[in-house]
């Protein structure tokens, strides 16, 4: 184990090692300056956020698999391209003047998945920017 791997080690057993880890004292000690000495910082911010709904690592694994899944359903329901939706539907549904992604209609979902994708391409750049 190097040291890095070492203090990282020791930093997750004096955080969340024993049964006396919880959500209080991770805050308290966030509080004092003496979390994020390594690099498991994305876990922390996963606790306060309640992203993990308890602060024993035993549950987690269970936990981020439902998130990911809730992740991925929101995703196919909001992001997913129309595309994904016409094949879905029966081909009696489907006006294919209307949701054609070269038609100027304007009940047209392709013209909504553009506008987002503009949009999430500026947000893609704003952030590599903070980088």
């Amino acid at each position: 184990m190097t040291n890095d791997s070492a203090s990282i080690r020791r930093e997750w057993d004096t955080i969340f090692g024993g049964s006396r880890s919880s959500l209080a004292l991770l805050k308290q000690q966030a509080v004092g300056d003496t979390l994020c000495q390594s690099g498991i910082r994305s876990v922390y911010w996963k606790v306060f956020l309640e992203y993990f709904t308890a602060p024993q690592p035993a549950t987690w694994s269970s936990a981020q698999t439902e998130q990911r899944q809730r992740y991925t359903n929101l995703k196919r329901k909001y992001i997913d391209e129309p595309a994904e939706q016409m094949i879905k539907k029966s081909e009696d549904d489907l006006d294919l003047v209307a949701n054609n992604p070269l038609a100027q209609t304007d009940n047209n979902p392709w013209q909504q998945y553009f506008e987002d994708s503009e949009i999430r391409k500026v947000i893609r750049q704003d952030v590599d920017r903070t980088r």
